[in-house]
């Protein structure tokens, strides 16, 4: 017996260094086999369990060797999971209750602007001198003693800043921001938002001349985007460690500081920058300075102080300060990326004494340019790429290359834009009228949250492969969901085209008849958006509701041509137009008309339309509307119908009708029953056009969506066979090592 044993016993011994150097070699090859692209990562909480063993360590920042944990929340960050409905209507029913009540106020520290303006109970009110501010927002993160967070404040912005803050306080764990302005009205805006304000005028490097508003490629936009350098100087001046964020950046559910301080303290350095491109650019590139954590080193003071030195001459050469700190950077910094790179560079420096001279800066490839090399790509809400906001290495999103609008669809389309504009309201007692919002999607931000937290690691072995699972047959039943979608949607359209196109030999000739004159004017005026009321059809609908709002601005302004109108109507078709025009022009919209599209459209419904509108004894109807022009091409269209009075004016001064003689008394009633007829046939046109456009830009949006998901669902199966291989591989040294040490 004990020779079986002895010889079981010395066969494992010969096998086990066998196959655990094949295991080895493996591991081995698969590291050499990923490039280090300094990608950042992203350090997080331990895991429960982990904390429950004792096997992590007391701090929070995880080994850069070794992948952290995923979507665990920092501590502290709930009960923020909205605020929550129940402490949002106690506060609107009782306004003086936050000043009463402690934790509902801190119920409300990812959107204190939901509380009544100027609560006096929050501790920063009225406080709005950097350097106080400063002491008392400040936090211990790390090894740092005092630390904050910057971001400048605009009013036109403030939505967007909004959705920042929101995002960067519930999911980011962030606690020490400070919100400077520089304007007086915007300071004042900004406590109206209950934000911890700091008055920053006098850090302007020139005055502003007040005629350019801050517009692109004038004056005073060049000498707001050099405002946070000398801010962020004067901090490090003071001893913080400075976290600037503009406030066009959304963050996931990753510690924002923790991230940020164990990636610069790997590689020794003072600052973490973002590069302003992807990969394929190379290493050597320039910087974002829109996103950085810079430490209050010596080599950090330096840098700010030879980056701002030549202000004045960079903006009188139209140059921000980005493109600035690339002009001086060979006397300002150091860069380098990975942490191999940035120790043989710290080396360097000190071997040529330049350390305290210069900022050695670990630039980092975010993320999301795993995605696409492309930086433009990514902030196309067309074209960009769906993105894991689970992923690790993901801090946050920050598009560039694009304006507001499309930065506002680039999150919509990543799922990060978390507030509801139909509830963008002034709030009462609100002297400044700046708009507070409420937070939106938050189902969407809770399921992303929860996703997230499925995904959570347990030590170093991956992404759940049960969650990754389930996330798959989501996407996989979304995907057919959007592909029904499609085909229903195609089949409508088809049966929708016929009709169009029939009506349009019905209006045609009324229009060659009786002209179409866009810039015809009178003293009551109606615009009738035609929308849907169902979503899920692309942009079509916005499209009308812009071309409504220009088109009653330019009425109103009396560019239209004629006498400047006296009133102005909406009369909105399709519940998506209501929901979008009722935001800022609640008190125009004169009647809302829905559900035309449950059936069929037909003429006397249109005509039923019509005579609603004649009640209204209107001079000029604008119907806006999109017209039909191919299966991927919608035209926005305005058309334009005059009342019987209006279309006797307009003939007796050579309108086309008067190529034709109409005698006898009976004209005037041939005129009016003639307009009457065009408001009808013209409607009813319209309504079939933006149907037939509605079905057609279904069926391209679901033909997107279901494209999208297929790529998603084969990232998913990627990630599922990688973390299932990984999974093994690590349980199976486990084994090896387990079976080593008894063997030893």
């Amino acid at each position: 017996m004990r020779e079986v044993r002895a010889a079981a016993h010395g066969g494992q011994r010969a096998a086990v260094p066998g196959l655990l150097l094949g295991v080895l070699l493996l591991v081995l090859v698969l590291n050499f086999s990923m490039p280090d692209r300094g990608t950042m990562r992203i350090a997080l909480s331990r895991t429960a369990e982990r904390l429950k063993d004792g096997s992590a360590s007391s701090g929070t920042a995880s080994s850069t060797h070794q992948r952290p944990g995923v979507g665990i929340l920092p501590p502290g960050t709930l009960p923020m999971a909205f605020p929550s409905k129940a402490g949002y209507e106690r506060v609107l029913a009782d306004p003086k209750l936050p000043e009463k009540d402690a934790d509902l106020r801190l119920e409300f520290e990812a959107a204190p602007w939901l509380l009544p303006p100027r609560t006096k109970a929050l501790p920063y009110a009225g406080v709005h001198d950097l350097h106080k501010l400063a002491a008392l927002r400040s936090t211990r993160e790390g090894g740092i003693r005092k630390a904050v967070t910057l971001l400048t404040f605009n009013p036109k912005f403030a939505v967007m800043a909004q959705n920042a803050i929101y995002s960067m306080v519930k999911f980011g764990g962030v606690r020490n921001y400070i919100v400077g302005t520089w304007e007086q009205a915007d300071l004042e805006a900004c406590a109206d938002l209950n934000l911890p304000c700091a008055d920053v005028s006098a850090y302007l490097p020139e005055p502003l001349d007040h005629v350019s508003d801050g517009v692109y490629d004038t004056h005073d936009y060049y000498v707001i985007t050099w405002l946070s350098s000398f801010i962020v100087k004067d901090l490090l001046k003071k001893g913080y460690a400075v976290h600037y964020s503009d406030a066009d950046v959304v963050y996931t559910i990753k510690q924002a500081w923790a991230s940020y301080l164990a990636f610069v303290e790997e590689a020794q350095a003072d600052a973490a920058f973002q590069v302003e491109l992807g990969f394929s650019a190379g290493n050597d590139q320039a910087v974002n300075t829109g996103n950085y954590v810079v430490l209050p080193t010596p080599g950090s003071i330096a840098m700010f102080e030879g980056w701002t030195a030549g202000v004045h001459e960079a903006i009188a050469g139209k140059a921000n300060d980005q493109q600035h700190l690339e002009v001086v950077h060979d006397r300002t910094l150091r860069r380098c990326t990975g942490r191999s790179g940035c120790i043989k560079a710290r080396e360097e420096m000190q071997a040529n004494n330049q350390t305290g001279q210069l900022a050695l800066i670990h630039a980092y490839h975010h993320g999301y340019f795993m995605y696409s090399n492309d930086h433009c790509e990514l902030a196309n809400a067309g074209t960009a790429p769906l993105f894991d906001t689970c992923d690790w290495t993901i801090l946050y999103f920050h598009p560039i290359c694009t304006d507001y609008d499309g930065k506002r669809a680039a999150f919509v389309k990543q799922q990060m834009w978390f507030v509801d504009e139909a509830r963008c309201l002034p709030r009462k007692g609100s002297a400044s009228k700046v708009k507070a919002c409420e937070p939106g999607l938050a189902a969407a931000a809770e399921s992303v949250a929860a996703a997230c937290q499925g995904s959570a690691v347990e030590g170093v072995r991956g992404v759940s492969t049960l969650a990754v699972k389930q996330r798959m047959k989501s996407v996989a039943n979304i995907q057919k969901i959007t592909k029904a979608m499609k085909m229903v949607a195609a089949s409508k359209m088809r049966s929708a085209q016929a009709n169009t196109e029939n009506s349009r030999g019905i209006v045609q000739p009324l229009v060659r008849l009786l002209g179409d004159l866009p810039a015809a004017t009178g003293a009551k005026n109606v615009v009738v958006p035609v929308t849907s009321d169902k979503g899920l059809c692309g942009g079509i609908n916005t499209v009308v509701c812009k071309y409504t709002r220009s088109t009653v601005k330019a009425v109103e302004d009396g560019s239209a041509g004629g006498e400047t109108p006296s009133e102005n109507m909406l009369v909105v078709m399709g519940e998506k137009g209501r929901s979008q025009l009722q935001r800022d022009m609640r008190e125009s919209i004169y009647a809302t008309i829905a559900d035309t599209n449950k059936v069929r459209v037909t003429f006397p419904e249109a005509s039923q339309i019509a005579e609603e509108l004649l009640k209204t004894e209107f001079d000029t109807a604008r119907i806006i509307y999109n017209r039909f022009v191919s299966a991927i091409s919608q035209k926005p269209t305005i058309a334009t119908v005059l009342s019987p009075d209006a279309l006797e004016k307009t003939a007796a001064e050579g309108a086309p009708i008067e190529q034709y003689e109409i005698e006898g008394p009976d004209r005037a009633e041939l005129l009016m029953d003639l307009a009457e007829f065009q408001l009808a046939t013209t409607l009813y046109n319209c309504m079939l056009e933006n149907n037939c456009s509605e079905q057609s830009s279904r069926m391209s949006a679901m033909e997107n969506s279901t494209k999208n998901a297929g790529e998603m669902l084969g990232k998913l199966t990627l990630t599922y066979n990688r973390t299932r291989q990984a999974s093994i591989t690590t349980e199976l040294i486990e084994i090896i090592s387990g079976a080593t040490a008894l063997a030893g």
